[in-house]
């Protein structure tokens, strides 16, 4: 053997030894497609002995959905050419897919092509992960895509073109620019807005807040947050974008934001109501006592009446500011939601006038509703008042009840008792309203009328009535496309309860009465009031000394009229003292707020009997001698 021969074979075991200690898969194959050679780690992997291999087609081993895409590269290898870089997937003799990535060469000897070489590196491990990854991305709800430096996107999920509403062929290759729509470009006067952009230009995380135009209409609110990707010498390539969808909870948080602003605004409107209360009780009292006093064509009679008339308008206001802040008295009782819609007809009718035209589809079925009657028609009258004035050159107003069974209503729309609820509709074909606009609408004092034309409380008194009778209220208006009010009231089981005839003006009487009261305007007048029926009136200013009078007079007094709250004692626990002292004797309770909010407080037992101020001098009459004649 020559030495050329010798140097020759020397160097084809060592190349071969190369390729054996490979963790690549080396392969050679004749022209006729068996395998010439193939190393220990192809062996390895795929699962066969050296013997196996013998006699062997590589379209033996090749994934059966790749053989045609095979011979046609096989035969352009033939042809000489070489492909550097390819994926493929052969068949393990277990029968597992193992992907390949690798470059392919032909081996030319006297001009022609005697085999083909192919390296593969095994990426069925990197694949699987893509592929789990890419599942994970296709199937979550947040959208993703990823962008290159030249703000192109190289990829993005099912949910990013659901939420854009374009499909991936629209979406890959374009700018991300393009698709955001809430900023022109990187460089535009909007590009500080680009979170791409930031990462770009920082190399660290960035987080923004848009609003985009919705794919069905509307506006979509989003998050968006951007992650930088780098290579291998940390420079950073491409940057991943994750966008959510927080439409519905930028509407849960401004529903949060605006009943604290509502509750806070309430509190304050009704602490000041409150207050006012005992000095409307005193006006209007007094004025009553007057006009009882004074004889017919007397005239001061005229002047007592314009300060009645002042009074009552004052307390009107009052009432708005206790209905918005859910402090207002209400007396509910079952009633038929349709029945109560019927009876206000003809107010309605009177009230929005002729060039307006009303209609009425109540439910065939009745729909038993626990409410206040005349604060259910006070609601339908502020509506169709709010109505008529958006409708200056006529229109129509229709009022529509109906019922949704619990399963349809929404736990979010159901208040404080998700269930059946009875819907009361109010629409009209007026002006309608835009967003900044119903935004407000329920707050007191705001209006978008004239001056002189309202006090803007009329939506506030609607809002704080549906929300003491554990209700919701919801509006839909456009500009130009009329408004529509939809309430929704618990349903309640039993038969709604029909109005009786009024109670006559009870006589007075000779008992003797502990009047508790601390403002002493009030004081002084429901004293005036009790002994010129008749009654003995002993007073006291606060809890304490209420009690120290009950011991005073303990075998005279017969009834106990305490205001709820007091300083020093409260009159829940003047009355545990008395009832101690004296079991027989009679309690009745007075206050400015309703019996829901004491009872809240822990003040009284829900359900007890409340005279509810500022009280006219018969209602205050009934009450005393309704609770000395009880057993």
């Amino acid at each position: 053997m020559s030495r050329g021969e010798t140097a020759l074979r020397e160097s084809e075991a060592r190349y071969r030894d190369i390729l054996e200690s490979s963790h690549d898969l080396v392969q050679s194959v004749r022209p006729d497609g068996t395998f010439d050679f193939v190393n220990q780690a192809w062996l390895r992997r795929l699962g066969y002995t050296a013997a196996e291999v013998q006699g062997l087609s590589v379209f033996d081993v090749i994934c059966p959905d790749l053989i045609p895409n095979c011979k046609a590269l096989f035969g352009r290898i033939m042809n000489g050419e070489s492909v550097p870089d390819h994926e493929t997937a052969f068949l393990a003799k277990d029968g597992s897919r193992v992907v390949l990535q690798g470059s392919m060469i032909p081996r030319i000897s006297a001009g022609k092509v005697v085999a083909t070489h192919a390296f593969f590196r095994d990426i069925t491990e990197l694949r699987r992960t893509e592929n789990f990854v890419k599942d994970i991305l296709e199937t979550v709800d947040e959208a993703f895509l990823v962008i290159d430096t030249e703000y192109r996107v190289l990829n993005a999920n099912r949910a990013y073109c659901e939420q854009i509403g374009k499909p991936r062929a629209e979406v890959i290759g374009h700018s991300c620019h393009e698709l955001s729509r809430h900023c022109g470009g990187a460089n535009s006067p909007g590009g500080e807005q680009c979170v791409v952009r930031q990462v770009f230009a920082t190399g660290v995380p960035h987080t923004a807040y848009h609003d985009h135009p919705a794919p069905g209409g509307g506006v979509m609110h989003v998050e968006v947050k951007a992650f930088p990707q780098r290579d291998v010498d940390g420079a950073i390539v491409s940057a991943i974008e994750i966008v959510n969808d927080i439409t519905e909870r930028k509407r849960l948080e401004d529903q949060l934001h605006m009943a604290q602003k509502m509750e806070a605004i309430g509190q304050l409107a009704g602490g000041v109501a409150h207050d006012f209360n005992n000095l409307l009780q005193a006006i209007l009292g007094y004025g009553s006592i007057l006009q009882a006093k004074l004889p017919p064509g007397d005239p001061l009679l005229s002047h007592v009446e314009q300060i009645m008339l002042a009074g009552t308008k004052a307390a009107e206001l009052t009432h708005g500011l206790l209905a918005f802040s859910r402090k207002q008295v209400v007396n509910p009782v079952p009633a038929d939601l349709n029945e109560i819609v019927r009876d206000m007809c003809k107010i309605l009718e009177r009230l929005i006038g002729e060039d307006v035209e009303m209609k009425i589809a109540c439910a065939a079925q009745p729909l038993s509703v626990l409410v206040d009657r005349s604060q259910i028609g006070q609601v339908l009258m502020n509506l169709a008042t709010n109505a008529r004035d958006a409708m200056p050159r006529g229109g129509t107003l229709t009022i529509g009840t109906g019922s949704l069974a619990a399963g349809d209503v929404d736990p979010a729309r159901a208040a404080d008792r998700p269930g059946p609820c009875a819907v009361l509709t109010v629409s009209d074909t007026g002006a309608g309203m835009d967003r900044a606009t119903i935004d407000r609408i329920f707050e007191p004092f705001f209006t978008t009328k004239e001056l002189g034309r309202g006090t803007g409380l009329g939506l506030s008194i609607v809002y704080g009535i549906v929300q003491q009778h554990h209700g919701r209220i919801e509006v839909a208006s456009e500009p130009g496309a009329g408004t529509a009010f939809t309430i929704l009231l618990p349903l309640i089981a039993g038969a709604p309860q029909r109005r009786g005839a009024a109670e006559a003006l009870p006589a007075g009487g000779t008992e003797t009465v502990l009047l508790a009261e601390d403002e002493p305007a009030v004081l002084a007048l429901l004293k005036v009031i009790l002994e010129q029926a008749g009654y003995t009136v002993v007073e006291a200013a606060d809890g304490e000394a209420a009690l120290a009078a009950f011991h005073a007079h303990r075998d005279a007094i017969r009834l106990a009229l305490l205001d709820v709250i007091m300083p020093k004692m409260n009159g829940r626990d003047v009355r545990s003292e008395l009832l101690k002292a004296a079991p027989g004797v009679k309690i009745l309770f007075m206050s400015g707020y309703t019996d829901d909010v004491i009872a809240k407080q822990g003040l009284l037992e829900p359900g007890t009997e409340l005279v509810v101020k500022p009280v006219d001098p018969p209602s205050l009459l009934r009450s005393v001698r309704r609770a000395l004649d009880s057993p």
